[in-house]
């Protein structure tokens, strides 16, 4: 077998490629059959067949040393994120399973200026979604004091490399962050609709503290009868 047709069946079987992988690297290494199976597309999320949200906010640690710093202010448009946000959904059901969510993504969370920036820049992105961003959701959140984040996936066998949602940010409201008593709300949006949530809590659905680099989170639902053992408030879905 040649490495043109052990790419060529893994093109055909991308669902089942673990029956030529052996020959695959032993052709050509792990990296050809990483980049000849087809790239998954992330899943949308339908905002109106939510139940509930959860947002959470970290810290981003610098892992890379300290960098020599400088007197000049950063512009706005290349201000690096200091903050991240995961968030996690469960679609309507008769029941949620809250440690196993139906919907899953990540965002760096960037002043508005910076998101634009960040947003021109990105190749997986269509362009109708960089559009959006720069003349609707950026100027939005400059003016009500937002920090946006284009949500994302990443998973280094599902979905290898960063994978944007496309039309899907959050939006967390910089009180959120500076200020724990803050009631801010943060939204996770796409055209037309979003999702707003309670306020941030600093401590995790029961009552505990947060791990690892997070510090707040937010949780929504829609159900009130779904509260029961879970702390959180009422979600509100947002049509335009």
């Amino acid at each position: 077998m040649t490495l043109e047709d052990a790419v060529r069946m893994v093109r055909e079987n991308s669902t089942n490629i673990h029956f030529v992988r052996e020959v695959v690297e032993a052709l050509g290494g792990y990296d050809v059959v990483r980049k000849a199976k087809p790239r998954p597309a992330p899943v949308d999320l339908p905002l109106s067949k939510v139940w509930a949200v959860e947002v959470s906010l970290g810290h981003i640690v610098n892992t890379s040393g300290p960098k020599k710093k400088s007197d000049k202010p950063t512009r706005p448009d290349q201000a690096a994120a200091k903050h991240r946000a995961v968030v996690q959904a469960w679609f309507t059901g008769t029941q949620t399973d809250f440690s196993n969510p139906d919907w899953y993504a990540e965002a760096l969370l960037f002043e508005p200026k910076r998101a634009i920036a960040v947003a021109k820049k990105q190749k997986r992105c269509s362009q109708a979604y960089k559009d959006w961003i720069e003349k609707a959701a950026a100027p939005f959140a400059l003016a009500s004091g937002y920090l946006i984040g284009m949500l994302y996936i990443s998973h280094p066998v599902d979905y290898p490399g960063t994978n944007y949602y496309d039309g899907h940010i959050v939006l967390v409201p910089r009180e959120a962050i500076n200020d724990p008593t803050s009631k801010a709300q943060a939204l996770v949006m796409k055209v037309n609709e979003a999702l707003r949530l309670p306020a941030f809590h600093s401590k995790t659905a029961t009552g505990k503290s947060l791990g690892g680099s997070f510090f707040r989170q937010a949780r929504g639902l829609l159900e009130h009868r779904a509260m029961r053992g879970w702390n959180a408030g009422p979600l509100e879905y947002l049509k335009s």
